[in-house]
């Protein structure tokens, strides 16, 4: 043999070499790890299961039955949320809540709106308040939930809602149908519709 085709054939057998060197092994493998983050989010929704309108009888200021249901859904827990249960009602002057810190939701007359003075009285248990009428607040939750009445500004008299390691669940509000001890007075309180509006607000921390 030559020496021209020696040299030719060993610089085969070398590429040949160098190319296998490079090729993919079996088995090899490369990972990329994708991650994403779901932040803390709740959902609040008001309930078929609410009464929001009735009648009070206007010779004793009993009332027919009214109650709110709330369902609360969340993928968080009290250390990501405060829930507050606030309430406001219409009177003559400014805003406040209706809850009267006695335990009692005070309603108002949308026809005749109370005076910033008789809503002092029917928190007092006076005689003098015209156009409030006052029930007893009932609130009851499902589960481990737990509520427990508070001050909290900007919100004044309300309550606060636990969830205790529930993620769903139900918080009822019902008012009770006798009215607070001297509230509904018929010679005082006019004839019209009584509101008070009930807030359940989740706080992100």
């Amino acid at each position: 043999m030559k020496k021209l085709n020696v040299f030719k054939t060993l610089s085969i057998i070398t590429l040949l070499a160098l190319c296998a060197g490079k090729s993919y092994a079996d088995g090899s493998e490369i990972t990329q790890l994708l991650k994403a983050s779901v932040p803390p989010t709740v959902s609040i929704n008001k309930s078929t299961a609410s009464v929001e309108g009735g009648t009070i009888d206007p010779s004793t200021g009993v009332n027919s039955g009214i109650k709110s249901v709330f369902t609360v859904e969340t993928n968080g827990g009290d250390s990501d949320y405060d829930f507050y249960i606030t309430s406001t009602f219409p009177i003559n002057g400014t805003a406040r809540s209706a809850y009267d810190g006695n335990g009692n939701i005070m309603f108002g007359n949308l026809n005749v709106l109370p005076t910033e003075s008789a809503v002092d009285d029917a928190i007092a248990g006076g005689t003098h308040n015209a156009n409030v009428i006052s029930y007893p607040v009932i609130i009851t939750t499902s589960g481990e939930m737990t509520v427990s009445p508070t001050v909290h500004a900007p919100y004044g008299n309300c309550y606060k809602m636990l969830l205790n390691g529930e993620q769903e669940g139900t918080l009822t509000h019902t008012i009770g149908t006798t009215p607070a001890t001297n509230t509904y007075i018929l010679s005082q309180d006019a004839a019209g519709s009584y509101q008070a509006t009930i807030i359940l607000t989740a706080v992100a921390k």
